[in-house]
C-alpha cells in the first residue's frame, strides 16, 4: 500500500504568531514533525503544503516535496484540514503518481512515539478503514483524536471530504504527552518543559 504522509503547516494562527515556526530544543515544530516522519518505513513519501515561505523553505531543506500553488482560501482559519490534504494529493498525483492512502500529521504535535505510530499503521492496512490515534485519560478511552496520525484511503478521504473521527477505528496510548496541542503560550512552554524530560526519540 502506498502511504502518502501530509504535513499541514499554515502561516498564520490566532492565538500564537506563527507557532508551526515555534522552537523546542532549536528546532522548530516543522522541522520536528517533519524529522519524525521520516523515520516511518510504511510512509512511502512526503509532502508539506504550507503557504509559508519559510516553512517551505525549511521543507526545501530537508528535501521534502512542497505543495506548489496553494490557494489563498485554504489558508484561513476555518479551512478543514480535510480539503488541503485533498488539494495536496491531487497536486502528488499529478506530478509522481498515484496513492492509496493519507497519512495526515500535524506540526502542532511535537510529541509522537515511532512504536505506537508503526501501530497505527498496522491496524489501517489491516482494516482498510480509517484509523486515528486516540488517548485513554483516567482510564476512560476518549472519542476524539489526540492529534499524532490521522489515516484514510485516499478514496474515502475523496469521497467523505473529511477524516470522519466519528467512524475511524481508535488506536489508543496511554502517554498524555503525545496529546499536547501547541494553540497558545502555555501549551509551548509545558511542551518546552517535557522536552527536557522525555526520551530523545519522541520527539526527533
Amino acid at each position: 500500500m502506498k502511504i502518502l504522509a501530509v504535513i499541514t503547516a499554515r502561516a498564520n494562527s490566532t492565538r500564537l504568531k506563527n507557532k508551526n515556526l515555534k522552537k523546542i530544543k532549536n528546532q522548530t515544530l516543522v522541522e520536528i514533525t517533519i524529522n519524525f516522519v521520516s523515520r516511518i518505513k510504511k510512509i512511502s513519501d512526503i509532502i508539506i503544503s504550507s503557504d509559508s515561505n519559510k516553512i517551505n523553505e525549511i521543507a526545501k531543506k530537508k528535501q521534502i516535496k512542497i505543495v506548489e500553488k496553494r490557494p489563498f482560501g485554504l489558508s484561513m482559519k476555518n479551512t478543514s484540514s480535510a480539503l488541503t490534504v485533498i488539494h495536496g494529493v491531487k497536486w502528488y498525483e499529478k506530478k509522481f503518481g498515484k496513492v492509496d492512502a493519507v497519512a495526515l500529521f500535524q506540526p502542532t504535535t511535537p510529541f509522537r512515539n515511532i512504536t505506537f505510530i508503526n501501530k497505527c499503521i498496522d491496524k489501517f492496512i489491516l482494516k482498510k478503514k480509517p484509523v486515528v490515534s486516540s488517548l485513554i485519560s483516567n482510564k476512560k478511552k476518549l472519542n476524539s483524536s489526540d492529534g499524532s496520525i490521522y489515516l484514510i484511503l485516499k478514496k474515502d478521504l475523496f469521497r467523505l471530504k473529511s477524516f470522519n473521527e466519528v467512524i475511524a477505528t481508535k488506536v489508543y496510548s496511554t502517554d498524555s504527552k503525545y496529546s499536547i496541542d501547541i494553540d497558545n503560550m502555555n501549551d509551548l512552554e509545558r511542551a518546552k518543559k517535557l522536552a527536557n524530560i522525555i526520551n530523545r526519540n519522541d520527539l526527533f
